[in-house]
C-alpha cells in the first residue's frame, strides 16, 4: 500500500491507491481517504459494472431519456410505449458503404431491436406512415415498398448508429464493452450452432457474457453463460455449440456463396480449396413435365405476320413430345413460328381419350396452324 499527502493550508489529507472488484468481477483501480477504503470497497461491491463515459456527437431523445451516438443523427419521428419505441433516422455522416436512413424499432429487453434501411427520407416518412396505418401488414408488405434496401434484425445487440466513442463495429452491430475475454467464445470464432429455433447453422461469435441469477426463491445464484453472435442471435441454455472444425469451413463458404447466388439470381457455384481441388454447384431451373403424346383438340389466339389476331382450331393435333418440344405448349410454339405467327393465348387445350384419342394413325404428322 502507498500513501501520499497533500498539503491543504494547514489541514492535511491521507489519501490511499488501493484496488477492489464490482459486484459482476471487474477490477478498480481507486483513490480515496484512507479512512474510507473499506467503505468504497463495500459500495463497489454493489455496482456490477463501471464504465468510463465514452465521446458522442448526439444525444437522441427517446421520450423522458436521450441516447448517445458517435455519429451526427437527426430524429424525424419518434413514438414509444409499453416498453418499446420506433423512431425515423438520418445519420448524416454514416460511413461509406453503411446507409443513413433507417427505421429503428426497439420491441422490448426479451425481444430486442430491427431495423429497415431505406433510400430516402421521403421513403422513411412513407414507411413510418404505413407502420402506423397498417401496424400488423407492415412486414408483410415491406419488400414491396419503394426505396426498400434491407431489414437487419438486430436481437439483443446494438445497432451500429449507436456506437459511442471508440466502440468497435462488427457488421451491423457494436461490440459490447462489457463481453468477456472468454476462452472458447473469442471474438471472429465460428461455431455450429444446433437450436431448436432454427435448423443448424454455422454463426461467427462476437463475444459471451457470464451472468449470475436465482431461478427460484430457495435456490442459491446460478452462473449462466451467454454467447453472441453477428447475425444479432445469441445462445441459451438448450442450444448445442461446438467449435467449427477446420475440415468444415468449406461448408460455411459454399453455404453463403449459394445464399449470395440466390440473391443475385445466379445459377452456378464455385467454391475453391487451398489444395486446388473446388467445389462447384449448379442450380437447376425445373422444367414444366412432359406432356403425354397423342391427338390433342386445341384452340388458340395467335398474331400473323401483318399484326392482324386471329383463333385457330385444331380438332385433332397430333403430338409426340421430344427433346425439342417436350410439352404441348413446345409444340404449339413451334407450329407458330413455322407459320410465321405469334402464339398469343392458348384458349383450349386437351387430350383426346377413347376411341377419339386412339385413332390407328401412323407416322408423325400434324395440321399446321
Amino acid at each position: 500500500m502507498i500513501t501520499h499527502s497533500l498539503v491543504e493550508r494547514k489541514s492535511f489529507s491521507s489519501y490511499t491507491f488501493s484496488e477492489c472488484e464490482t459486484g459482476g468481477g471487474q477490477m478498480l483501480q481507486i483513490t480515496c481517504k484512507s479512512e474510507d477504503v473499506e467503505k468504497v470497497k463495500e459500495l463497489m461491491g454493489m455496482v456490477n459494472y463501471v464504465r468510463i463515459p465514452m465521446g458522442s456527437k448526439t444525444n437522441v431523445s427517446h421520450g423522458g431519456y436521450g441516447r448517445c451516438s458517435r455519429y451526427d443523427i437527426e430524429q424525424f419521428h419518434y413514438a414509444g410505449g409499453h416498453g418499446g419505441y420506433n423512431e425515423v433516422l438520418h445519420i448524416k455522416d454514416a460511413p461509406a458503404g453503411r446507409c443513413g436512413f433507417v427505421y429503428h424499432s426497439y420491441r422490448s429487453a426479451r425481444m430486442g431491436s430491427s431495423f429497415v434501411e431505406m433510400d430516402s427520407v421521403e421513403n422513411l416518412n412513407k414507411l413510418w406512415e404505413l407502420h402506423w396505418s397498417h401496424p400488423i401488414n407492415m412486414m408483410e408488405k415491406l419488400g414491396e415498398q419503394p426505396g426498400f434496401i434491407r431489414f437487419v434484425e438486430c436481437g439483443s445487440m446494438m445497432p451500429w448508429f449507436y456506437a459511442v466513442g471508440d466502440q468497435h463495429i462488427n457488421g451491423d452491430f457494436v461490440i459490447p464493452d462489457v463481453f468477456d475475454e472468454h476462452p472458447i467464445y473469442r471474438v471472429g470464432r465460428k461455431f455450429v450452432v444446433n437450436s431448436f429455433r432454427s435448423p443448424k447453422q454455422v454463426r461467427t461469435c462476437v463475444g459471451a457474457i457470464e451472468t449470475t441469477h436465482r431461478s427460484g426463491y430457495r435456490d442459491g445464484e446460478q452462473t449462466k453463460l451467454r454467447v453472441f453472435f453477428d447475425d444479432g442471435t445469441e445462445s441459451s441454455c438448450a442450444d448445442t455449440i461446438r467449435p467449427v472444425e477446420a475440415d468444415e469451413e468449406w461448408i460455411d463458404e459454399a453455404m453463403q456463396q449459394f445464399r449470395q447466388a440466390l440473391y443475385e439470381g445466379r445459377h452456378t457455384v464455385e467454391v475453391p480449396f487451398v489444395d486446388g481441388y473446388a467445389f462447384k454447384g449448379h442450380i437447376t431451373v425445373p422444367r414444366e413435365p412432359k406432356s403425354k403424346s397423342g391427338v390433342y383438340y386445341v384452340k388458340v389466339r395467335a398474331r400473323k405476320k401483318d399484326g392482324s389476331e386471329t383463333v385457330v382450331e385444331a380438332k385433332r393435333l397430333v403430338f409426340v413430345a421430344t427433346k425439342k418440344t417436350p410439352t404441348i405448349l413446345d409444340k404449339l410454339k413451334q407450329d407458330c413460328s413455322n407459320a410465321k405467327a405469334e402464339l398469343l393465348e392458348v384458349l383450349e387445350c386437351h387430350r383426346l381419350e377413347g376411341k377419339e384419342g386412339r385413332g390407328g394413325w401412323k407416322g408423325v404428322f400434324s395440321r399446321p396452324l
